[in-house]
């Protein structure tokens, strides 16, 4: 219920800490995280990120400043929003353990250009990719079942993509505004 963050932090993205009762932090880290939920909640923090708690299985926020991401092989989940507005993210690497990116997860990385995703990824979840206007190409995996509405939006960058032969239906708007987009390879299996 109480974190104790070190001076050497500057930057914080919004909501870094939702749901946590007490921050102490004597540093001066730009961003706005103390916008405090009083949600009893709790989170698990290692190196640069906060999971939902100690089997560290789910990311919830990332609290680094590196551009160049990789994500631990203890991660089964990447959480609504953890990486929500991160500017400074470039590239991320999520490993074969990762099987769900949940809602909005890197929602308006606005510089986000590349992702490594995992070949284990089932499910991709509303808005994951929502105005991430740089990334210019990512390669879905064959064990994508669903990917949720908005899921791409906004990826004005985004020129071409095939989606997996499991996928069964692309929910609403999920290339919206995918300006650049030429080449959008369908499966037969789409309803």
């Amino acid at each position: 219920k109480e974190i104790y963050l070190p001076e050497t932090i500057c930057e914080i993205g919004e909501k870094a800490f939702y749901g946590i009762e007490k921050v102490f932090y004597n540093g001066k880290a730009s961003g706005n995280p103390w916008s405090a939920y009083n949600v009893v909640c709790e989170y698990f923090i290692e190196d640069d990120f906060a999971y939902s708690d100690s089997t560290k299985s789910c990311i919830v926020g990332y609290l680094g400043a590196d551009s160049v991401v990789v994500i631990p092989n203890t991660v089964t989940a990447i959480g609504e929003s953890a990486f929500e507005k991160c500017s400074r993210l470039i590239s991320i690497e999520i490993p074969n353990t990762v099987s769900t990116i949940r809602e909005k997860a890197f929602y308006d990385c606005e510089n986000l250009k590349s992702i490594k995703l995992s070949s284990k990824i089932s499910s991709i979840g509303y808005g994951a990719f929502l105005g991430c206007v740089e990334l210019s190409n990512i390669e879905l995996p064959e064990t994508i079942k669903t990917i949720g509405g908005e899921g791409f939006c906004g990826c004005k960058s985004l020129r071409k993509i095939q989606l997996p032969s499991k996928i069964s239906k692309l929910d609403y708007a999920t290339f919206n505004s995918c300006t650049k987009l030429e080449i959008i390879e369908l499966p037969q299996t789409i309803k």
